[in-house]
């Protein structure tokens, strides 16, 4: 089982104001690591941190234990204080401009003539810029990687068995299908830390992504949230986690006393062939919606020809469950 705890902690600077420069000091075995440490906790102390820590746990042993910290900002300018070597452990101490990630156009630096380029001011401002996003790709990655499986709730009614006028057993499951909210609700919460779009006069930002949900418990529509991207990366990120392999299929496993599969297959719900009303949206436009209230009630069929009529004879239990294609 997977363990999340999301933390989203924002620092209020008192004695600087917004363009101001934060002073801070990092320590590393070379001057470019102790200098980007440096640049690290300034943009942490300026935007604030989300803290994403994982434990996955797998027959008693840990398998996965995990720290990311992510902050939605980068280095925009930086002056360089003081430097000290200590037997190949170094200490820098910088001046550091912070700006928040949502860049307009990605426009990073503009020269101030025609000849001169301040490359240290640049390639800091694209390194920390690229971490920033890095981390941020970790943090959706670490949502994306449980879809579908844990990104679906799949309820399954009392079976029945009739035969067919062919002799052939017809061994039928009703289903319900809907989105887990708990997902739904991580994926807002993320969406809204990693967001940097914004909507300006007469333009818009090339990537969009809207939720429609309401929690289990409420009776009102719901809501819609907006989440504005000009990183399409994001986008892309998202859209690849919902097609192909990773494509929702059904899987029906039948077991006999033992909890030895006699029987295992896949089908793909109805809203996929686009016989029922879609939970998603993932078209080609950098426009992505997730329909979290969609609900589809449906039945699987599996047909059992006489010469499998073992399959009947030691069934003891039958069960759905959500997986990717690829796991068919």
């Amino acid at each position: 089982m997977r363990w999340l705890l999301l933390l989203v902690a924002t620092f209020a600077i008192n004695a600087h104001a917004a363009s101001d420069y934060i002073r801070t000091t990092g320590e590393g075995s070379s001057f470019e690591q102790a200098k980007q440490n440096a640049f690290n906790e300034a943009v942490q102390i300026k935007v604030g941190t989300l803290v994403l820590s994982e434990r996955e746990h797998m027959n008693n042993k840990t398998i996965t234990d995990e720290v990311i910290v992510h902050s939605a900002g980068f280095v925009d300018d930086f002056k360089l204080i003081g430097t000290v070597n200590n037997n190949g452990r170094y200490r820098v101490t910088v001046d550091v401009l912070v700006s928040e990630s949502k860049l307009t156009n990605q426009i990073l630096s503009i020269g101030k003539s025609s000849g001169y380029v301040d490359g240290g001011r640049i390639g800091a401002q694209y390194q920390t810029y690229l971490e920033q996003k890095r981390t941020g790709d970790r943090v959706l990655n670490n949502l994306l990687r449980d879809y579908p499986s844990k990104a679906y709730a799949i309820k399954q009614a009392p079976y029945n068995v009739t035969i067919d006028r062919n002799r052939n057993a017809l061994l039928t499951v009703p289903f319900e299908l809907t989105w887990n909210y708990e997902f739904i609700r991580a994926l807002n919460e993320t969406m809204n830390v990693l967001q940097d779009g914004s909507n300006g006069f007469l333009k818009s930002s090339p990537g969009n992504v809207t939720v429609m949900v309401k929690k289990p418990s409420d009776l009102v529509v719901g809501t819609k949230s907006e989440y504005l991207f000009n990183d399409l990366k994001r986008i892309d990120q998202i859209h690849d986690a919902f097609i192909g392999g990773r494509t929702i299929r059904i899987l029906m496993t039948i077991r006999d006393s033992a909890n030895q599969a006699i029987s295992r297959t896949c089908w793909a719900p109805e809203f996929i062939s686009g016989s029922k009303p879609a939970f998603y949206g993932v078209g080609s436009s950098n426009n992505i919606f997730i329909y979290g209230n969609q609900k589809e009630q449906s039945a699987i069929m599996l047909i059992i020809e006489p010469n499998r009529s073992n399959v009947l004879q030691y069934m003891n239990t039958v069960e759905l469950s959500i997986v990717p294609e690829m796991n068919c």
